[in-house]
């Protein structure tokens, strides 16, 4: 019923395969979302989040759109790059729900994209 965390504050690396989750007390409407996962795709989500609906359900933001910066991005095969902000549609149910990923968790020093909002609101995004 709790969100956790990796403390990233030792120097040791944390190997091999994990499965991290985070708790939601119900699955209505958007979560905005970050990848702590080396080379993680958008499938992760897959079993959370509808990529096959009509309308866009999941989207990245991408920093240097003069408009908003939100994009459609529901390809299974696409990268959840680290430190670029999701958003995923989980829908219209009030249940609890535990989102998953599992994979390689990122190691060492991680490089930020270059950051440009052309003047734009910066949009909240929790990493997990």
């Amino acid at each position: 019923t709790r969100t956790a965390l990796i403390d990233g504050s030792g120097v040791g690396s944390v190997l091999g395969s994990v499965t991290i989750q985070r708790y939601r007390p119900n699955s209505f409407g958007y979560v905005y979302l970050s990848s702590p996962l080396n080379a993680a795709t958008v499938n992760e989500f897959s079993d959370d989040v509808n990529l096959n609906s009509s309308f866009p359900s999941f989207y990245r933001y991408v920093e240097n759109r003069t408009s908003s910066g939100w994009v459609s991005y529901t390809a299974a095969s696409g990268i959840l790059a680290s430190m670029v902000g999701y958003a995923g549609n989980l829908g219209t149910s009030m249940s609890p729900v535990t989102l998953d990923m599992t994979g390689t968790v990122n190691n060492g020093t991680i490089t930020a994209p270059t950051l440009t909002n052309n003047n734009q609101p910066i949009p909240k995004v929790l990493i997990w």
